[in-house]
């Protein structure tokens, strides 16, 4: 790769990482106090049920899922959508 593409993609990588790494929780816990503030019923973090999985489940840093990542979501969105009766 030339040393210009290379320069661009650290600077790139660590551009994201400090979004991931600093601005993203603040968000988070943005977020979670209006939802908490407002009780809103509808809105969940699904962070809280990967949590402490010791499986890998993201494909890059900690933004996209992979497979598994997906499957443990969607179950859960699946329990919350049985038990607020909208699915059988």
């Amino acid at each position: 790769m030339r040393a210009k593409e290379k320069k661009h993609l650290s600077n790139v990588a660590a551009y994201q990482n400090r979004i991931i790494d600093t601005l993203v929780p603040k968000l988070v816990e943005s977020l979670n106090r209006e939802i908490k503030a407002n009780a809103y019923d509808f809105v969940y973090d699904l962070n809280e049920i990967i949590r402490d999985s010791k499986e890998s489940l993201f494909t890059n840093h900690w933004i996209h899922c992979n497979a598994r990542g997906n499957e443990i979501c969607a179950e859960y969105v699946y329990k919350i959508l049985q038990q607020r009766g909208i699915l059988n």
